[in-house]
Parts: structure tokens; sequence; C-alpha cells
């Protein structure tokens, strides 16, 4: 009995997950971010909450493009304080991208190989370095224009890597 304790503890911990992100318009980049890390079996049935509260914030599992906090290991991913200068080389060495990530850049970063992993079925040695190479510029441009043309190349990249 003690064992199956444990393991409801543990599944009714999987089902309680929460992502946090801001309220009120929404954006490309929160939005973005949510899909990513839902796209993930751990946040598959995670709940979205949209809000400021900070209290409410502090007791999500994981936060979104709100906070002001950027703490990986404290799954906190805002960019909107003005000291943060992040990008993907400052945060992987190995990358050339130096432009400053928005929030969903942000779980790309942390989360990105996982992600294709789990949108592409396959496993990381198979993905083409083309395709991830485009995924990052999509996440790290500037991420407002030409919204509509990113979103394209993004799902061509995905349906292009699947044949």
């Amino acid at each position: 009995m003690i064992h199956l304790n444990r393991y409801l503890h543990v599944f009714r911990r999987a089902m309680s997950i929460k992502i946090g992100t801001h309220n009120g318009h929404f954006h490309c980049d929160e939005i973005f971010a949510c899909f990513l890390l839902k796209t993930l079996p751990r946040y598959a049935n995670a709940e979205i909450i949209r809000t400021r509260d900070q209290k409410i914030l502090d007791e999500c599992d994981t936060v979104v493009d709100v906070g002001g906090v950027f703490n990986a290991e404290q799954r906190r991913f805002d960019h909107h304080q003005k000291s943060f200068t992040d990008t993907f080389h400052s945060l992987d060495s190995s990358k050339p991208w130096t432009i400053r990530l928005s929030s969903a850049g942000l779980i790309y970063v942390h989360y990105g190989r996982e992600i294709i992993r789990e949108l592409l079925n396959k496993d990381e040695q198979q993905l083409d370095e083309r395709v991830r190479e485009h995924l990052v510029e999509i996440f790290t441009r500037n991420y407002t224009k030409n919204l509509f043309k990113k979103s394209m190349l993004l799902i061509m990249a995905l349906i292009l890597a699947r044949i």
C-alpha cells in the first residue's frame, strides 16, 4: 500500500502541473512557449494559468513571459527585465546565434532537442542540423515581424523533417 500511495502522489502531481503566463492580450511569444512545453509528455496535461498575480505565479511549476525572472533551474522564463541580454550563444557557447531571446526562445534553448524529438518522433541523432538551425532563427528573431511567414516556415521545416 505504501508503494501505491507514492505512485498516486506522483500521478496527482503530474496531473496538476501548472504553466503560468500573463493575462490580458496574448502574444505569439507566450503562446508558442506554452505550446512547446505542452509537446513534452510531462507537460502534456498541464494547466495554463493566465495571471500577473505573483502569488499565483509562485505556485506554478513553470512560468513563461511574466514574473520578471529568468532562472532555468527554477523554471522561470521571462525576458522582459531591463537587465536581460541572454542569447542562444550566451547560454550555449557552442552556438553562434547572438540575437536576444524571447521567452519561447528560452524554452527552446533549454528544451529544444527534447521538443524536436517529440514533435518529429525521431532520435536526436536523426535530426538534420539545418532544420535545427532554421528553427533557432524562427525562435530568436524579432518574433513580431512577419509572424505568419515565420509560423509557416516552422510548419514547413517540421513537415520536411518528417519526409
